[in-house]
């Protein structure tokens, strides 16, 4: 019967359209066809409000419904009811969960209905022209390596870096940033090793989404012919990691004061280098309340 193979998100930021990754189970890919795919479209002042379906070994039913009363079901009918618990005045924010051939789980985050609209704008004060004026490359070149590098100016004065992915297989197989700048939010490229076929091979995401007074300050990895592994660090404390413990240990020269401004490198079959644009941490003037940690 029918089921629930998988989902993915897309928000609407400062009027752009930013598109999470797809996690779908293994089993979909041969099996269905592109209309098989069901979306939901969100207008402005929109909500889910209620999240129900049904479940067995696997989520067989995942519905929606709307604060405006719209009702969206997808799925079959197996299994066993079940609902979310949503408060009155909350709605979704987002999802997460597990999945294999199938979505065996997810969970909801949710937060009051506001209608208030905090801006993210922001201005850095650099004490230099040149934000990120020293390169550090780790890792090696090879007669393959191909470099990669998102060309967006980082010498903007609202600039920052906003959000850094690590693509994993059984190794570190890619990297992708998402940066702020005048206002809006950019994508950079989603650099992967080039065997890698999302739709055929499990790529794990791991993702570190910056506050606006939260910097990168230490990054280390694992060396071997390629780059295995990486853990990135900010001024806050948090960090993510992702890779396998093959290789030999690095650790970047980041001056004390000083931060990642940009990722790029090299890579081919894999990732073959990891390049760091790296400057003083700057000051922050914003409009909108920082969170202290």
């Amino acid at each position: 019967g029918k089921c629930v193979y998988g989902l993915r998100h897309k928000w609407k930021v400062n009027g752009e359209t930013i598109k999470g990754d797809k996690h779908v189970g293994s089993d979909y890919y041969g099996l269905f066809s592109n209309e098989d795919k069901k979306e939901i479209n969100l207008d402005a002042g929109q909500y889910i409000t209620k999240v129900y379906g049904r479940y067995g070994d696997y989520i067989d039913q995942l519905s929606f419904e709307l604060n405006t009363g719209d009702v969206y079901e997808f799925g079959g009918d197996g299994g066993i009811p079940y609902e979310c618990e949503i408060p009155e005045g909350n709605a979704v924010g987002c999802f997460t969960g597990g999945y294999a051939g199938h979505l065996h789980n997810f969970k909801v985050f949710y937060g009051p209905i506001t209608s208030e609209i905090e801006s993210r704008s922001a201005a850095y004060f650099f004490p230099i022209p040149f934000r990120f004026p020293e390169t550090k490359v780790y890792g090696h070149t090879h007669e393959d390596t191909t470099h990669f590098d998102d060309e967006i100016n980082v010498n903007e004065p609202n600039y920052r870096l906003d959000t850094i992915k690590l693509y994993t297989t059984n190794t570190l197989v890619g990297m992708m940033s998402i940066y702020e700048t005048g206002g809006h939010y950019v994508n950079g490229g989603k650099h992967l090793a080039s065997w890698v076929k999302e739709e055929e091979e499990k790529v794990d995401v791991t993702m570190l989404n910056l506050e606006i007074d939260e910097f990168i300050v230490y990054v280390s990895g694992r060396i071997t012919g390629t780059l295995e592994y990486l853990t990135i660090r900010t001024n806050k404390g948090r960090e993510i990691s992702a890779g396998n413990n093959d290789g030999e240990f690095f650790e970047a020269d980041i001056p004390e004061g000083y931060c990642v401004g940009k990722f790029s490198g090299g890579m081919n079959g894999h990732l073959h280098n990891v390049e760091l644009e790296i400057g003083p941490i700057p000051l922050v003037f914003t409009n909108k309340p920082i969170h202290s940690s």
